[in-house]
């Protein structure tokens, strides 16, 4: 009877150390999450710090482009203006031509005759 005495406890000993084994691991992974959940939203918070940082950053890049579009559309025009005026004077410039040739011939005519 002695050795199922000894065996049982020997059994609720190990029963004990298992349990405690089991308490402590669970203790352990409770703290792991803990420590890992905090450690996210320490890192969550730091993403949110760049993002706000960033923001104007952002907004004043944005902002040049758009300026920066707006004058290369301005300055797409004034080229637009500038050679639909070069184009009238070459317009001018050759009616201009075509007169001088003209009243030079009339002259040459009236000289000869």
């Amino acid at each position: 009877m002695y050795g199922k005495t000894q065996a049982a406890l020997l059994i609720s000993e190990r029963d004990s150390e298992l349990e405690n084994n089991l308490k402590t691991n669970r203790e352990l992974l409770d703290t792991a999450i803990s420590n890992l959940g905090a450690y996210i939203e320490t890192g969550n918070l730091d993403i949110r710090a760049r993002q706000e940082k960033l923001k104007p950053l952002c907004q004043q890049a944005q902002e040049r482009e758009d300026k920066a579009i707006q004058e290369a559309e301005s300055l797409a025009k004034k080229r637009d203006l500038v050679q639909e005026e070069l184009e009238n004077e070459k317009l001018k410039l050759s009616k201009l031509q075509e007169e001088i040739e003209k009243d030079e011939n009339q002259l040459f005519y009236a000289e000869v005759c």
